[in-house]
């Protein structure tokens, strides 16, 4: 069952999840965090927002909403998830407003995940948070022990968001093993958009480290519009590799 979110809960949710996501498309790697992500030329206007962890917190609740808050919101979550997922888990709790609520555990969880993504995988379904933060969470803990991560994901009720994670998983395993990555899109996903998007991350992967091996991938697909599209994509790797090669 998808829950439905309001407006303003979604734009926060996709400003995290672009944050949390790399900038390639087909390939979403989750991001890392500078020490400090509240940057104002004004150390004055910095200035009420220092002091303990605690004390922040209590900032943050009289801060207006304008383009500081966000920010705040955001450095004060990863930084107590760096100190401690657990207590700054317990503080984003107790947000009543549930876009800021959502933001600090969408972020919280994407720190958590660096040391024990099955802990942020854990929380973010037990807080409900939207689905698109949990599949990142799940891409993650992919990076990081694929084989929890697939008998966590089977273990799920079959549907769309098992697709889902199923991709995020092929993605993550892509980087080290695509043959094994293209097995799991191949023989795991329902067939639809989705299984195609995934195996053209794969082949995107694939083609870059072995483009002999992802050339015979594609060879095996049934004739159509689909195979045409993977076979174009090996021809404008080869051709930017000559094109390269030619200017080296």
């Amino acid at each position: 069952m998808k829950i439905l979110l309001p407006v303003g809960v979604l734009v926060v949710v996709v400003g995290v999840v672009l944050w949390l996501r790399g900038s390639l498309p087909g390939h979403m790697t989750p991001r890392t965090f500078p020490p400090s992500l509240f940057q104002s030329s004004d150390a004055a206007s910095r200035a009420p927002f220092q002091g303990t962890l605690a004390s922040r917190a209590k900032t943050l609740e009289t801060m207006p909403r304008n383009g500081a808050r966000e920010p705040a919101l955001r450095e004060l979550a990863l930084e107590w998830a760096a100190q401690s997922p657990t207590a700054a888990q317990n503080w984003a709790a107790t947000l009543t407003n549930e876009a800021d609520r959502n933001a600090a555990l969408a972020y919280i969880a994407g720190v958590w995940a660096d040391a024990d993504p099955a802990a942020a995988v854990d929380m973010a379904q037990r807080e409900h948070l939207p689905a698109a933060v949990l599949d990142n969470l799940i891409q993650q803990w992919g990076e990081k022990n694929f084989p929890a991560a697939l008998a966590w994901v089977s273990n799920l009720p079959t549907g769309p968001n098992v697709d889902e994670a199923l991709m995020r998983l092929a993605i993550a395993r892509s980087e080290v093993d695509p043959a094994a990555a293209a097995a799991l899109v191949t023989q795991r996903l329902s067939p639809g958009r989705m299984q195609e998007e995934a195996v053209m991350a794969v082949l995107y992967q694939w083609v870059r480290q072995d483009e002999s091996a992802a050339s015979a991938w594609v060879n095996r697909f049934p004739p159509g519009p689909f195979r045409a599209r993977a076979e174009a994509e090996v021809k404008r790797f080869n051709l930017r590799r000559l094109s390269s090669a030619g200017h080296s």
